[in-house]
This record gives structure tokens, sequence and C-alpha cells, in this order.
């Protein structure tokens, strides 16, 4: 009867326990944005960007002051699949520019998502590309028109 009990313990445990990621989240350069960061872009609004990680998805948290009119907030998602080995990437999908694209590991100075805009995915697709630099990154937004990328937005940001 102990002999039960105890191998019913064991069991009971192991369900308890969760399950190792067959590929955890790496320790790259996006993981290592994590905190909060003050970022001008080049129309001159500035932005708080908070990079928050939980388990398999950082979140980005932006408020943005544009230089006239009102303030506002977007929310992003770097959701990391351990089986294919990249992040899934879900920019602003409040907005009317949400784009989907996905992205591997970020282990270089600079780091690019490919994606298309998901409510008009017959356009040409789009890139956000993050550099790093000597006090922290930048971040900008590529549309390919008539062949060449074409920075639609672009900001710097530092701790």
């Amino acid at each position: 009867m102990m002999l039960l009990l105890a191998m019913l313990a064991g069991v009971l445990v192991a369900q308890a326990s969760p399950m190792p990621s067959l590929a955890p989240v790496p320790s790259d350069n996006l993981t290592s944005l994590v905190g909060r960061w003050t970022c001008v872009t080049a129309q001159n609004a500035t932005t708080v960007q908070q990079f928050e990680l939980d388990r398999d998805t950082m979140t980005l948290n932006i408020h943005v002051v544009p230089a006239s009119g009102t303030a506002y907030d977007l929310r992003e998602s770097y959701r990391w699949d351990g089986a294919a080995a990249r992040w899934i990437v879900d920019l602003t999908p409040q907005s009317l520019s949400h784009m989907m694209g996905s992205a591997p590991a970020w282990t270089d100075d600079a780091w690019t998502v490919e994606g298309t805009l998901r409510a008009q995915p017959t356009l040409p697709p789009e890139e956000l590309r993050y550099v790093k630099t000597a006090d922290g990154f930048t971040r900008e937004f590529f549309m390919q028109r008539d062949g060449a990328w074409v920075s639609t937005s672009r900001s710097t940001c530092t701790r």
C-alpha cells in the first residue's frame, strides 16, 4: 500500500511540473531589451518603450507622444516558436498598419523581421529592422516600393 501511495505521489508531482521546452527562448539581443527605453522618432515624436518577457513571449508596450496631436499607446508581441527556432511577431495589431512576420534569433548587430500587412496581404512585403548602437538601438520600418526598400518610420532609443 505504501509503495502504491509513493508511486501515485510521484505521478502527481510529475504531472504538476511543466514540460521542458524543446527550444527555450534564446538569450539573444531581443531579450536583452527587457526594460524601459526612451526613443525619438524621425517625425520628432517621443516614445517610451517597455519590453517585458513572460515565458516565451516578449511584449512591447509603446507610449507615443507626437510632436503635435494626441498621445496614444501601441502593444506588440514577439513569441518564440521553439520548434521553428523563430520569433513570431505581431506588430501594432490595433492599427491599420498591422504587420505579421517572423525572424530567427537576433545574434548580430542588426536584426530583420520580415512580414506583410495583415489587413492587406497583397501589398508588398514590409520589414522591421533593429540595429544595436553604442548606447541603445534603432528601430526602423521599411516597405518595398518599385523594387527598393524605403524607410517609412524610424526611432532611436536609449535607456
